[in-house]
């Protein structure tokens, strides 16, 4: 159960009807992040004014940051992240079977090169932020300086969105459910 109450429609400031009709027109759900986000609507503008453009504007593959994203799910827990971005990850290129596979993605062959490097850096990201150098290295053999430093924004980001998540208990929405399959936090 949420720790907080999301806004009532009727009742939220105009600045939240803005966001959410950019929300519409990006073809994103309303969803209960949303909701609890329009507590704080001039938040809910920073948070979406950093998150839109890490998912819909950057120049890495779409289906690099979403084996990251998946993989902070996994880390930290976040239920909500996983169920709706796995939707995400699917349509971007991620197979069923590396989602399946994530957990232990150093061990499986399904991993190419670029993919581990990514999971090797949101890891470190996710689990306190000190990366070792050859992790650094691997990913620096693989990505331009703009691409690492979109990587990096993308796995710090949905790190503090999984925080966020776990903490106020947000709940994936019904229609989001069945997308916790395969997740096993950890």
């Amino acid at each position: 159960m949420a720790r907080l109450n999301p806004v009532d429609p009727e009742s939220w400031d105009p600045l939240v009807d803005d966001i959410l009709a950019e929300v519409r027109r990006r073809g994103y759900l309303h969803t209960n992040l949303y909701s609890t986000l329009a507590l704080a609507p001039w938040m809910m503008r920073a948070w979406v004014g950093l998150i839109w453009p890490l998912r819909d504007d950057s120049q890495t593959p779409r289906l690099l940051r979403e084996l990251m994203i998946m993989r902070i799910a996994q880390l930290t827990g976040a239920r909500y992240e996983w169920a709706h971005h796995r939707r995400m990850a699917l349509e971007h290129g991620v197979s069923e079977e590396k989602l399946r596979e994530l957990a232990g993605w150093a061990a499986s062959k399904r991993f190419d090169g670029r993919e581990r490097a990514v999971l090797a850096y949101a890891e470190a990201i996710a689990r306190g932020g000190e990366v070792e150098d050859a992790t650094f290295e691997a990913l620096r053999d693989r990505f331009s300086d703009a691409e690492i430093v979109e990587l990096t924004l993308t796995a710090s980001s949905y790190v503090g969105a999984a925080r966020l998540l776990v903490a106020l208990e947000i709940e994936p929405e019904e229609e989001v459910r069945a997308n916790l399959v395969d997740f096993s936090p950890g």
